[in-house]
C-alpha cells in the first residue's frame, strides 16, 4: 500500500497538502497495519451509518465510496481516506454514512486496538491523534468555524 499521499479530506475546497501520517515511515505504518483489520468491499455495502455507535477509525486504502449526512450531500471519497475521525476521537455517535462505490479495501483500527498501540507505541499514537486533530481543525476551518 502506498501511503504517500495520506490524506487529502475530499470536502475541503482547497487542496491540503499535510495529511493523516504522510510523514511516516514504512516501520511505523507497518505498526498501525499490525494492529488494524483489513475488509474487503463490494460496491453498495455499507461501513457505518450515521448515528451508529462505533468508536473506530477507518482508512480507506483502495477503491471508492460515497460519504453522506442527513445534513450534506453525498460526496465521493477516493482512497487514501480516513474517516469516522469524530467518533473516533471523542467517542460521540458516527457523524456521516459510508458505503462502497467500487470494490474496496477498509482498513479498521478500533478503539481498543488503539489504545493496546498507544501502551507499546505512545510517540506514535499521539501522531495519529494529533494528524487526526489536524484534519478536523483544517475542515472547520475551511467551512468558517
Amino acid at each position: 500500500m502506498d501511503t504517500q499521499s495520506f490524506f487529502i479530506y475530499p470536502t475541503e475546497p482547497a487542496p491540503v497538502t499535510e495529511g493523516f501520517l504522510d510523514d511516516a515511515s514504512k516501520t511505523e505504518w507497518d505498526i498501525l497495519l499490525s494492529y488494524m483489520q483489513t475488509r474487503h468491499l463490494r460496491p453498495g455495502e455499507t461501513i457505518f451509518t450515521e448515528g451508529d455507535v462505533d468508536r473506530a477509525l477507518y482508512v480507506l486504502a483502495d477503491g471508492r465510496l460515497e460519504q453522506s449526512s442527513a445534513q450534506t450531500p453525498a460526496v465521493a471519497v477516493d482512497a487514501p481516506a480516513p474517516l469516522n475521525e469524530l467518533a473516533f476521537l471523542d467517542g460521540g455517535r458516527c457523524a456521516t454514512s459510508a458505503r462502497a462505490i467500487t470494490d474496496a479495501e477498509l482498513l479498521r483500527l478500533s478503539y481498543d486496538a488503539f489504545e493496546s498501540l498507544a501502551a507499546r507505541e505512545p510517540v506514535l499514537a499521539r501522531r495519529i491523534v494529533l494528524d487526526l486533530g489536524s484534519i478536523v481543525a483544517r475542515r472547520l476551518r475551511s467551512a468558517g468555524v
